[in-house]
């Protein structure tokens, strides 16, 4: 934690030095966040397997597309605006098998997540949460994640569009469940949609809250 321009240079160094590391944690709270504070990791530790990133960090930093052995990314409040961009970059990492996306890990008048930008990613991926991220408006996943178990949506306040998922049914071999927290839960329209697209999946998966 504390992570700012006076430390971070020295920071970077020490953690390329550490080739057994497995799981790390970067938090730095502030207007600039981690912003530009993680681009002296060269050479990330090949060994990674767990990352949280806490802080405003604007786009991934380049080294995150080498963590081939990395299992489990967590994002909050990275305020990423390049969507596509970063879903390509974590599309394509080949063990990634548990993905959470939190409070404003992306930003924008409207947030498009499509995790078909093309048919191998997210090849292991097995664990999807989406929580509170702000204008969020679509979700696709049509030809991707063939390994997706669970689907996890948070969101506050408001009813979500009706069509703010797409392609759950192409996730036959693999969905189990989708867990839906949200403090206005009733059957809405959008909550009648969300169930026929579930019960077009072969699998038939559950909708739980």
């Amino acid at each position: 934690m504390g992570i700012n321009k006076r430390n971070s240079q020295e920071l970077c160094s020490a953690i390329g030095r550490l080739s057994s590391l497995e799981s790390l944690s970067l938090q730095s709270d502030g207007e600039t966040g981690l912003s530009g504070h993680l681009d002296g990791l060269s050479s990330p530790p090949e060994n990674l397997q767990s990352l949280k990133l806490i802080g405003n960090l604007v786009k991934l930093p380049e080294w995150i597309k080498g963590l081939k052995n990395l299992m489990k990314l967590k994002l909050e409040g990275s305020r990423i605006s390049e969507h596509d961009a970063a879903v390509q970059v974590l599309g394509n990492l080949p063990n990634l098998a548990t993905l959470r996306l939190l409070h404003d890990s992306f930003v924008g008048e409207e947030v498009r997540f499509s995790f078909s930008l093309c048919p191998e990613a997210f090849p292991s991926l097995k664990v999807l949460e989406l929580n509170c991220i702000r204008n969020l408006k679509s979700v696709g996943f049509e030809g991707a994640a063939p390994k997706l178990e669970l689907l996890q949506y948070s969101r506050g306040m408001g009813s979500p569009s009706v069509g703010l998922f797409s392609g759950l049914p192409y996730l036959l071999l693999s969905l189990k469940e989708f867990m839906l927290h949200w403090s206005d839960w009733r059957d809405t329209e959008f909550v009648e949609y969300l169930r026929g697209q579930l019960a077009e999946n072969q699998n038939v998966p559950v909708l739980k809250r």
